[in-house]
């Protein structure tokens, strides 16, 4: 039995509750529906550090949103389907001020949010109860006009995740397929249902963003951006207690090295009249972030009930070099592959304070459907947006954005965790099944001026 009865475990929680899944987060929502990479100013801030050369004047962009994801499980081995709702925030923030060439600002964003609860006696309860994955990032910004059409820029990124997992477990089939029992322990057992908890674990680090914007003749523009891919460890404790009705755990300290993709992201804008189209296609490469490296260290087993004391005497599980054992490093390999994001907006200026837009983008999934599984759990998206914005005063723009994604049902029929064994009748437990996932984010926006 190695270290992954524990920790490796609970890296599959983040499931069917990926929300719009790993590659929809990538869609540029943050910011509201007037940001992006060809932006001047704030709106640009927080996916190309180039803008904030181009601010007219000092500007703060703020942005708070929220996504309702809804849910449906409906596994082969269950009768009938589990519907979970959540609603996660987004918020988000720019900050842009020139200084004649040089321009200075901040960006501040939570450009990926998984996770949710789980209904703690259903279908979905030996891969997630409850899980979240959160990374929010903060950015200072620096850019130079190199003339009057060329801007580049570049920033530190500071990042911070919290990850959360817990689920129940089968002890029994989980002793069973780690030791050679005689006679084995019983599968689907609700005495030998237990529960393993990850976190609250958090962790930090830095990378950097670059970019530059071109302004064409005939106001047109292209703007090119980069994020490196980087890694950030977490740590925490983890516990797991092999019975929910006994008294018995084992606990020990935890890190877990979480993977995040590099960003290439070019856009483009031409405007033809009062209409302006914009396009844009990010890369990201999911492939060098698809795997996670665990640590287990200091590792302790306790039990104050005679007969589950017993049991963990008989397997060994008592042993203090079992326990060593345990510990240790294991890389485990979440099966992504790099995806290209293309997106297309057209912009109508009704009138010179009034600004109305409408785009869809595409995202195909990151985990192929031979790869798939609830531990790894993504969707294909496409999202469809209508925004509007309105020039309150010259000191103050606001603006309201309404996204839709259209999400096709995934279907799994190679879910590793599968005990092979029916108990009364149902298989327990398996992935295998149709999961099916509802997605809308409401936002609003204000974009204050100093003038």
């Amino acid at each position: 039995m190695s270290s992954s009865v524990l920790l490796l475990w609970a890296l599959s929680a983040t499931s069917a509750l990926a929300g719009a899944g790993i590659s929809g987060t990538s869609v540029p929502s943050a910011g509201g529906g007037f940001a992006g990479p060809t932006e001047a100013g704030a709106l640009g801030a927080l996916s190309n550090p180039a803008a904030v050369a181009r601010a007219v004047a000092p500007e703060l962009l703020l942005d708070v949103a929220v996504f309702r994801r809804t849910v449906t499980t409906d596994l082969a081995a269950w009768d009938g389907p589990e519907v979970a709702t959540t609603w996660a925030p987004q918020p988000s923030a720019g900050l842009a001020v020139s200084f004649g060439r040089l321009g200075l600002g901040a960006a501040f964003q939570a450009p990926t949010s998984r996770g949710g609860p789980q209904p703690p006696e259903g279908p979905q309860r030996f891969f997630t109860v409850d899980s979240t994955l959160q990374l929010v990032q903060g950015s200072l910004l620096a850019a130079y006009r190199v003339h009057d059409q060329v801007s580049i820029g570049a920033g530190l990124r500071v990042g911070q995740v919290s990850y959360l997992s817990e689920k129940r477990v089968d002890t029994g089939a989980s002793f069973n397929q780690s030791f050679d029992l005689d006679p084995p322990l019983p599968v689907g057992d609700p005495l030998l249902e237990g529960r393993q908890r990850v976190g609250a674990m958090s962790g930090w680090s830095a990378s950097w963003v670059a970019g530059v914007q071109w302004v064409l003749p005939s106001n047109a523009q292209i703007a090119l951006s980069f994020e490196p891919p980087w890694r950030i460890w977490v740590a925490g404790p983890i516990e797991q207690e092999p019975s929910l009705d006994l008294n018995a755990a084992i606990a020990g300290e935890g890190r877990v090295r979480l993977g995040f993709p590099a960003h290439l992201t070019l856009g483009g804008r031409v405007p033809i009249g009062r209409v302006t189209l914009i396009g844009d296609v990010e890369y990201v490469g999911w492939a060098r972030a698809g795997s996670a490296t665990s640590e287990i260290s200091g590792l302790t087993i306790t039990s104050s009930d005679p007969l589950f004391d017993g049991i963990l005497t008989s397997s060994g599980l008592a042993e203090a070099d079992f326990l060593a054992s345990s510990e240790g490093t294991t890389e485990n390999e979440l099966g992504w592959h790099d995806i290209v994001i293309p997106g297309l907006q057209a912009q109508w200026s009704a009138t010179d304070t009034v600004d109305l837009r409408a785009g869809v983008w595409y995202a195909p999934t990151a985990v192929s459907d031979d790869h798939v599984t609830p531990s790894n759990l993504d969707f294909a998206t496409i999202t469809a947006r209508l925004a509007g914005a309105v020039l309150v005063v010259p000191q103050l723009r606001t603006a309201l954005t309404v996204e839709k994604l259209f999400v096709p049902t995934r279907h799994i029929t190679t879910s590793p965790y599968s005990l092979d064994q029916t108990v009364d009748g149902v298989l327990a437990p398996s992935g295998n099944g149709d999961y099916a996932l509802d997605v809308w984010r409401f936002g609003l926006s204000a974009q204050l001026f100093v003038r």
